[in-house]
């Protein structure tokens, strides 16, 4: 059957404010659907100990004029580890850390002298859309850590100002604190923003060691929220002058007494599932584990205060800008059919441009994922797991070889 009236609304509505919005007016399909959730916690447990990777400054051996070279990272298949099997793992071992009086949920797996890597999802997501990669990296000999963001998945959903470096500091601290070893940080759309966001220099540099050593970005959003394409040089007066009024009326829309009930109208299972489905590039991804996560984290106390404060709240700074001082090593995997933030698009091609010229200074290697979505990650696990261990396997052979 056809959605209901307020869920058609609240589509239209909320199309102009969810997280990095395509740079066309029109998108292909719709981008609203990032409302992902996590089971609750079991259990508190914590504890820092293993072998992870250390000074980035030392892996610089494997680079040529600061250009990595793609031949360095050969992709390598990776087993597919079942819905139902990696939901288990989850299930047993959720975690609790109290982060600024906040309970925030995390997971680990993979052996504790591992080289230490830390999963980051987007905007609505949490620890749950990593279910097939966080035990294949553990798998291949990697500590793995996934935690849920703030106000996001199980994780508490105070009444704060969201925003970047908000959960940047979130992250940062939970890599001090319980992961406790630098860390090679995996972030999808704005996991990626955080993931550039901590490992800036004036945030490292007040913490007892360099918390992070590499970064992997998948499909790396704009910014928290589409207000941030109001700071895109390229577009036209029109456009801005348009955009603008639009994030104004959506704002007052979305702080008015209507907005509950156009949420509670799609927190559904069948919509929720229809929105899903339009973000997932694999239809079959969105299984009846997924919708049922999604569901519950969008039905949690304070799930829509949180959501009305990161889509109308300050969007943060674009990855460009963020970008210019990393000196770590950075992996970009970017699916090409992605209706949230396409390659085409600024973001992406300024990261594509930014591998391909070595006088960049910029450890960076970019790579297309033909047909991949906004979450390539989940849409096809397999793929990217040997991507990414791949490219890990690379930095940690240049590290012990140093």
């Amino acid at each position: 059957g056809q959605m209901p009236m307020p869920a058609v609304l609240v589509l239209s509505l909320f199309a102009a404010a969810v997280l990095a919005a395509p740079s066309r007016l029109a998108p292909r399909r719709s981008n609203v659907a990032r409302t992902l959730a996590t089971r609750p916690p079991r259990h508190l447990a914590g504890g820092r100990s293993g072998g992870c990777l250390e000074d980035p400054q030392r892996m610089k051996s494997h680079v040529s004029g600061g250009h990595v070279s793609r031949s360095v990272y050969v992709s390598r298949p990776s087993a597919h580890v079942s819905a139902h099997v990696s939901a288990d793992l989850a299930e047993k071992d959720v975690k609790e850390w109290t982060w600024r009086g906040n309970k925030i949920t995390w997971k680990e797996a993979g052996p504790k002298n591992g080289p230490c890597v830390v999963l980051i999802h987007g905007f609505g997501v949490s620890s749950s859309q990593y279910r097939d990669n966080l035990p294949a990296l553990a798998a291949r000999g990697y500590r793995t850590f996934a935690l849920d963001l703030l106000g996001l998945g199980s994780s508490e959903k105070p009444m704060v100002d969201y925003s970047t470096e908000l959960w940047a500091d979130q992250v940062a601290d939970f890599i001090e604190q319980v992961v406790g070893q630098p860390s090679v940080i995996v972030g999808n759309s704005i996991g990626s923003l955080i993931g550039l966001a901590v490992a800036q220099p004036t945030k490292l540099q007040n913490y007892p060691f360099p918390l992070v050593n590499g970064l992997v970005l998948i499909n790396c959003a704009i910014g928290m929220n589409s207000k941030i394409k109001e700071d895109d040089p390229s577009l036209p007066r029109w456009q801005f002058f348009i955009l603008s009024s639009l994030f104004v009326f959506v704002d007052f829309v979305l702080k008015s007494p209507v907005a509950k009930p156009l949420f509670n109208s799609i927190r559904g299972q069948e919509n929720i599932r229809n929105l899903l489905t339009n973000l997932y590039a694999n239809p079959a991804r969105v299984d009846d584990y997924l919708v049922q996560e999604v569901v519950t984290a969008a039905n949690d106390a304070g799930a829509f205060e949180a959501f009305v404060k990161i889509l109308t709240g300050d969007p943060g700074t674009r990855p460009e800008a963020l970008m210019r001082r990393i000196t770590v090593p950075t992996y970009v995997l970017w699916g090409d059919n992605d209706p949230v933030t396409p390659i085409n698009g600024p973001v992406g091609k300024y990261f594509k441009g930014l591998s391909e010229d070595a006088r960049s200074g910029k450890l960076t290697t970019f790579e297309t994922l033909p047909g991949g979505g906004h979450c390539p990650h989940d849409d096809d696990p397999a793929i990217v797991n040997g991507k990414i261990t791949s490219w890990l396997d690379a930095l940690t052979t240049v590290k012990r070889n140093a």
